[in-house]
């Protein structure tokens, strides 16, 4: 329309000159040519009213710009900006934001260069005080030289589009957020059952980097006892699916997931998310396997309470007998600490008579021959009183030594308890005339006091009974140390007694029980076996510690 107008104010001038107002005077043109005037500008009426009412009638806001877009000619809106007549010199700071102005004018100047159309989208202040978007289009106007006159320009309100879009772009933003951070694998099929996209998560279960999973094959991913043709029919057809697979890991392991899809997501897309439960599965088999195990371990279990229950009834009754058994014993020991207290004061009057009875009366003659000496002049007479005072000092000597070797042997702390027991043999065969061989092996320097005094007593008890009530003509006496144990064994082929019929009475065998005694003291323990005709023989072990000790000579 301005173009036409332009025209014909050419045309005009072209047949006359303008008038005060920029139109050609009519006082010097035939009357055809004011008519065509007329028409003219009847026609321009007719364009000026079509044009506002376009305006009027568009939702668009349109505008005239100089030809260098310094000034605003003419803007019509509805609701971006507010419209005006007035020319304006100040529409960029009034309707686009200060940061968004470069953009703009760079634009501008781009068309202006080329001469062509004019178009962006971008920012705007809005009538109502706030920033919106619009999109704007404008076009050149040329005049007869070719240059631009004008321009005539659209801009339409696209905030609510360019929110959306914002809107859509976050939302997808998150989406790939999401996506790529999920530890759930998820895989976009197409048609040929090749993958489209995929997450980090898959690459974790495959084993196959995650850009490197474009374009596989679904078999190349699935562990071939998965049989896929019908799975995938089944799949199409029903549009989900649900189920267990196995995957094979690029190392070559099983990866049991837990699959989720949905077909037909997009054009030929389908969507599969997977969860590893592999290790779900391996402890739900060995959960499997331990309640196995456990039901196994039950029924022995059960079995083996039964034989406990079993052994303890046996127990129970092995218990009651040994606590009767201990009830004899406790009587029984009764009886021997009677027995040992008559013993033991029957060994101090024995002690108390020889030394009362012998020792005093190798005192009373010796203090007489010394008196003798002391008043005695002859020669003769007090060389014989002399012979019978070193005589009686020598047993009196003599004397001393059975007492104290009956007391306690010397040698056992001197020369250990091998010796002594060797010289015990030695004594005994020259005294009574019988056959004793005594061996040893391996026995240790030391073996402590109180042990090497029960192994004597219980060799010098034993001995007597061989020699005194067996009427044995060999006895064999063996000292031997074996792990830890020393074993004293004293055997006779004397006549032996029937070992059922002993009792712990007064009258009773007291030497054997307190053999038993002196061995359970020292920690170890003593037996006997005898048959009537077949000789004796006492077993005593009594544990040692061998720690530091040397063989004996």
């Amino acid at each position: 329309m301005a173009e036409k107008k332009k025209q014909t104010k050419t045309s005009r001038k072209e047949k006359g000159h303008l008038d005060g107002e920029g139109g050609f005077s009519s006082g010097h043109f035939p009357i055809n040519q004011i008519s065509e005037r007329k028409r003219a500008e009847e026609s321009l009426r007719k364009s000026e009213e079509r044009f506002r009412v376009l305006m009027e009638a568009t939702s668009e806001a349109l505008y005239h710009m100089s030809p260098d877009w310094k000034e605003v000619r003419q803007l019509h809106s509805h609701s971006i900006f507010a419209s005006t007549d007035k020319t304006s010199h100040s529409w960029l700071q009034d309707y686009i934001p200060p940061d968004e102005q470069p953009r703009v004018i760079a634009a501008i100047n781009e068309a202006i260069r080329n001469k062509s159309v004019f178009q962006l989208e971008h920012r705007v202040l809005r009538l109502d005080g706030t920033i919106g978007w619009t999109f704007s289009r404008a076009v050149p106007l040329f005049n007869a030289e070719g240059e631009i006159q004008e321009w005539f320009g659209a801009a339409s309100d696209i905030t609510e589009r360019k929110r959306t879009e914002e809107a859509l772009r976050e939302s997808e933003a998150r989406l790939s957020a999401i996506f790529q951070s999920a530890e759930e694998a998820i895989l976009t099929l197409d048609r040929e059952q090749r993958v489209f996209r995929a997450n980090r998560a898959a690459g974790v279960i495959t084993g196959i980097p995650q850009d490197q999973l474009i374009g596989r094959s679904l078999a190349e991913l699935v562990d071939p006892s998965f049989y896929i043709p019908s799975a995938w029919e089944k799949f199409l057809k029903i549009g989900r699916l649900h189920g267990e697979i196995g995957i094979r890991h690029i190392d070559g392991s099983l990866r049991i997931v837990l699959v989720s899809g949905i077909a037909n997501i997009g054009v030929g897309q389908h969507l599969f998310i997977a969860h590893d439960i592999t290790e779900r599965k391996n402890m739900e088999e060995k959960l499997r396997k331990s309640r196995d195990d456990l039901e196994v371990r039950v029924k022995e279990r059960t079995a083996q309470l039964e034989k406990e229950i079993e052994k303890r009834t046996r127990f129970e009754e092995m218990l009651r007998a040994s606590a009767i058994k201990m009830s004899e014993e406790a009587h029984k020991r009764r009886l021997l600490s009677a027995r040992l207290v008559d013993l033991l004061e029957k060994d101090r009057r024995d002690l108390a008579m020889a030394l009362h009875d012998q020792l005093g009366q190798f005192l009373t003659t010796l203090k007489m021959d010394i008196e003798m000496l002391e008043g005695g002049n002859d020669r003769g007479v007090n060389r014989e009183a002399l012979a019978r005072a070193r005589e009686k000092t020598a047993g009196m000597m003599a004397l001393v030594r059975d007492i104290s070797q009956a007391l306690r042997p010397p040698a056992l702390d001197t020369a250990g308890v091998t010796a002594t027991l060797e010289a015990l043999v030695v004594e005994l065969k020259r005294n009574s005339g019988t056959d004793i061989i005594f061996f040893h092996s391996n026995i240790p320097k030391t073996v402590g006091k109180d042990r090497a005094l029960s192994l004597y007593r219980i060799a010098q008890e034993a001995l007597t009974n061989a020699l005194k009530h067996a009427s044995a003509e060999h006895v064999f006496v063996n000292l031997i140390h074996t792990d830890g144990v020393l074993s004293l064994t004293v055997e006779d082929d004397g006549r032996g007694f029937d070992q059922s019929a002993i009792e712990i009475l007064p009258s009773g065998p007291l030497g054997i029980e307190i053999m038993k005694e002196r061995a359970r003291d020292a920690g170890g323990s003593l037996r006997i076996e005898s048959q009537p005709g077949r000789g004796t023989q006492v077993i005593a072990e009594i544990p040692i510690d061998m720690a530091g000790d040397e063989p004996e000579p």
